[in-house]
């Protein structure tokens, strides 16, 4: 007997959401190291600037020279972000890292729910309340997307996103159980929502 088919559409989210992790991670790392050649840079400019001049290549100084002149606020701010550990920088690859998951897992069902006629049943089945008068078939995206948000809220589970998202897939017949996981995944949306709706506040 052989293996069911895979349907290799389901895993293109996925992979979009695994290729901007790593490239936030790249960036990130790279930013760091920029950040570090701004802050201690200063001396090899100023010795780059001097053999230029040495060699009569001012016009190819010049810059080296302006960018000294522009340099020292950005030699602060580059050493106050290391004195937080890069606190700013982490926060801004944690907002765009778990947007990435959120918009991965939304990304799955409307794939689903564009390909398969029959997958609006079980969501009908599960008591989601779906107007087909208000929603033009069949369903385009924007619609699709309505739809995934109704879907969200019904499977909605107060405080605890990670059991939200693990309803939504569920009601699909998908499984991303982690439990291993749950705690860190928890902190890390709790930490997200003080970041973006309160400007990094805790109470």
């Amino acid at each position: 007997m052989g293996a069911p088919p895979v349907n290799e559409w389901i895993f293109m989210p996925i992979d979009a959401a695994i290729v901007f992790v790593a490239e936030e991670a790249k960036v990130g790392g790279l930013l760091q190291r920029a950040l570090i050649h701004i802050e201690k840079g200063r001396p090899l400019l100023d010795l780059a600037a001097k053999h230029l001049r040495a060699e009569n290549e001012i016009k190819t100084a010049e810059p080296i020279q302006r960018l000294m002149q522009a340099d020292s606020i950005q030699e602060q701010w580059a050493k106050e972000l290391r004195e937080t550990d890069y606190a700013f920088l982490n926060a801004h690859s944690l907002v765009a890292i778990w947007g990435a998951l959120e918009a991965c897992i939304e990304d799955i069902v409307i794939a689903i729910l564009a390909r398969d006629s029959a997958a609006i049943a079980p969501v009908s089945a599960a008591g989601v309340r779906v107007d087909f008068n208000k929603l033009s078939l069949p369903l385009e995206e924007e619609n699709l997307r309505t739809l995934y948000r109704k879907i969200e809220d019904f499977v909605r589970v107060k405080y605890d996103v990670v059991q939200t998202q693990e309803n939504v897939l569920n009601l699909f017949g998908l499984s991303a159980a982690c439990p291993e996981h749950k705690d860190a995944l928890l902190s890390a949306n709790a930490l997200r929502n003080v970041i973006v709706h309160r400007r990094g506040l805790i109470d």
